[in-house]
Formats: C-alpha cells, sequence, structure tokens
C-alpha cells in the first residue's frame, strides 16, 4: 500500500514538473517571437512612411521575415518586410491584394478551406503565401501557394506529405 502511494505521489510530481518546464519553454519561445515583432514595428515605423500598424506576422522562407501591415502616412497600405539584412517597402497599389490571391486559391476548388494568407519572399521574390487544406481521397492534405506579389501570377504549389 505504501509503495502505491509513493508510486501515485512520484508520477502526479513527475507530472507536474514536465508541465512546468514544457510552460517554460513556450513563455521563452513566445518572448522571442514577441521581441522580434516588435522589433519589425520600430523598424518599419522608423525606417518606412508607415505610421500605424494593423499587424504583424513572421514568414520563414529562404530567410526569416518579419512582415509588418499597415498604413502610411498618407494612410495608403503598406508591407514592410523585415529581416537582419534588410527592410523591403512596397504599397497596397504596387502588388495584388491579399484578397485577390485568396480568390484565385479558392477558385481552383470551392471545398478547400484557407487558413492563412501572407506575404512573404522566396528567391528574392515577394509573393503571397496562401496556407490552405482540401479533402482528398487519402483524407485531407496541407498546400501552400505562392503568388507573386506584383502580378498575382501562381509562382508554385507544395503538397505537403500524407493526411
Amino acid at each position: 500500500m505504501r509503495n502505491k502511494k509513493r508510486i501515485v505521489w512520484g508520477s502526479i510530481a513527475a507530472v507536474i514538473l514536465i508541465l512546468f518546464i514544457a510552460f517554460r519553454f513556450y513563455q521563452a519561445i513566445q518572448a522571442d517571437l514577441k521581441q522580434d515583432k516588435e522589433h519589425a514595428v520600430a523598424v518599419a515605423l522608423q525606417e518606412t512612411r508607415m505610421e500605424q500598424v494593423n499587424r504583424v506576422e513572421p514568414f520563414i522562407g529562404d530567410k526569416p521575415y518579419m512582415v509588418v501591415y499597415g498604413l502610411s502616412d498618407r494612410e495608403e497600405e503598406m508591407i514592410v518586410w523585415v529581416n537582419e539584412d534588410e527592410v523591403l517597402t512596397k504599397f497596397g497599389r504596387e502588388g495584388v491584394d491579399l484578397e485577390t490571391v485568396r480568390d484565385k486559391t479558392a477558385a481552383k476548388n470551392p471545398q478547400l478551406q484557407i487558413l492563412r494568407v501572407s506575404a512573404g519572399k522566396l528567391q528574392d521574390v515577394l509573393v503571397w503565401e496562401v496556407f490552405y487544406k482540401q479533402k482528398e481521397e487519402e483524407g485531407e492534405r496541407h498546400y501552400y501557394d505562392y503568388y507573386r506579389f506584383t502580378d498575382g501570377e501562381l509562382l508554385d504549389t507544395y503538397r505537403m506529405t500524407g493526411p
């Protein structure tokens, strides 16, 4: 009976310790992400005509970028790509908008579910990345479509492995 109590209390303590370590690890990762986002916002506000930030998203391609979406001093839509080596700025009028690439992707199959659309950069080309899932015979599969930012041309589709 005593051994059972020790095993139970030891198991409870081990689970609590594992949860505590996992929580601290998650907090550390989120703190780094928050710091990277804050840095990108500061750079965008300081080095471009952006005056209002609407959102910031990470993009992992050939190089990692923080992409800052907002409005200029003339209330024009702006997107700023920030990484450690460069800051790229485009106004919304210089490319196709998010809704256009969303509609292009949805037109491929009305039953697919778009999960995220974000700006990015692949192989020195500014892109819109559309992440979506669709049902197939084998089950559900995830895809990434990449559209050129300037004209909305579909550049590539990455099909994720097995459902």
